[in-house]
């Protein structure tokens, strides 16, 4: 059971996966059926009174934004959970920018405030390997060039077949 308060969860194992994440300039929701498709969920869920859950799963109902959309993240989460009854995750996704740390600290303070799980989504590889590209997921993953202070262990799990 997670305590009320807590915010950063740890680096989820990605490596298993066959399929080659969307990209740093794709769409939201093509994000949220990449996710659904990892973690066994559904993406874009409709509850009966017609909100769509970015990401429902057994264990939470996630909103999926942009790291700069952060503060309708928060609302939206919430509301899937009441809705669902699931307990609330915020995913954000990251492409990496010095830009991107004062939302995410923003969002790190508002999510531990209210009991929010917060995850990050690494969009771009931190180096550049010629046969693939490399996905981190965590609370605490650090895009290229963010100092590591921001959070914690962050990690890189390279895709399957490739060099990372």
């Amino acid at each position: 059971m997670k305590q009320a308060g807590a915010c950063e969860g740890e680096a989820i194992d990605l490596s298993w996966s066959d399929t080659e994440p969307p990209g740093p300039k794709a769409w939201e929701p093509v994000w949220s059926k990449y996710l659904a498709k990892l973690h066994r969920g559904v993406a874009e869920y409709v509850c009966v009174e017609g909100s769509k859950v970015d990401l429902l799963t057994s264990d939470f109902a996630a909103e999926v934004e942009w790291v700069k959309k952060w503060k309708e993240s928060i609302g939206q989460a919430l509301l899937y959970s009441i809705l669902t009854g699931r307990p609330p995750m915020v995913i954000l996704l990251l492409r990496g920018h010095e830009h991107e740390r004062r939302y995410l600290d923003r969002c790190r303070m508002v999510c531990r405030r209210a009991g929010i799980e917060l995850r990050t989504v690494e969009t771009v590889p931190r180096s550049r390997p010629a046969s693939g590209v490399a996905l981190a997921m965590s609370g605490a993953a650090i895009g290229p060039g963010l100092p590591v202070a921001w959070g914690q262990a962050a990690q890189v799990v390279p895709m399957p077949g490739r060099a990372g």
